[in-house]
């Protein structure tokens, strides 16, 4: 019986003196858009705490920022694709892991004189610089067999551009 009480007296001594906390984990994320949603439920439903993390999700003006906290060791990662490519080509130590969702999750609004995307030929177009908005629309120009450095005229959007 000695034992048994000198054993889980010295479990209790174990448990109350080990310091058990969360890996702090900081996440940027360049928008509020629908694709970032996992991100903010599994932090209100505490799956990150389950996991043993302290997560902590910050917003950031654009996905370029985003890359530059990376690089500069004031994030742990971001939730994006595509503005960190540049940095991966030219060197950088950056993983991609995983991407949330099959498909872009934005859209491209219209006048109604554009009907097809070929009709975007010698318009002038709203982006992003950096950013996957701006990656997609070349994408898609090219899928339409347009040049996206020639067919169209790019105008910078966005919080820094206003």
């Amino acid at each position: 019986m000695w034992r048994t009480v000198i054993a889980a007296t010295g479990l209790a001594f174990l448990i109350t003196t080990i310091n058990v906390s969360a890996e702090p984990v900081r996440a940027a994320y360049p928008s509020a858009n629908v694709q970032f949603l996992p991100a903010f439920v599994a932090l209100e439903k505490g799956f990150y705490k389950r996991e043993g993390l302290d997560a902590e999700l910050i917003s950031v003006r654009n996905a370029v920022t985003a890359v530059q906290a990376l690089l500069g060791n004031q994030i742990h990662f971001i939730f994006s694709v595509g503005p960190q490519m540049p940095s991966i080509w030219e060197g950088s130590d950056i993983i991609l892991l995983e991407q949330q969702v099959g498909r872009p999750t934005f859209s491209m609004i219209v006048t109604p004189d554009i009907q097809k995307a070929t009709d975007l030929k010698g318009k002038k177009i709203g982006v992003s610089f950096g950013g996957s908005t701006f990656a997609g629309t070349k994408a898609l120009l090219e899928l339409y067999k347009m040049n996206p450095e020639k067919d169209v005229q790019y105008v910078p959007t966005g919080k820094r551009w206003l």
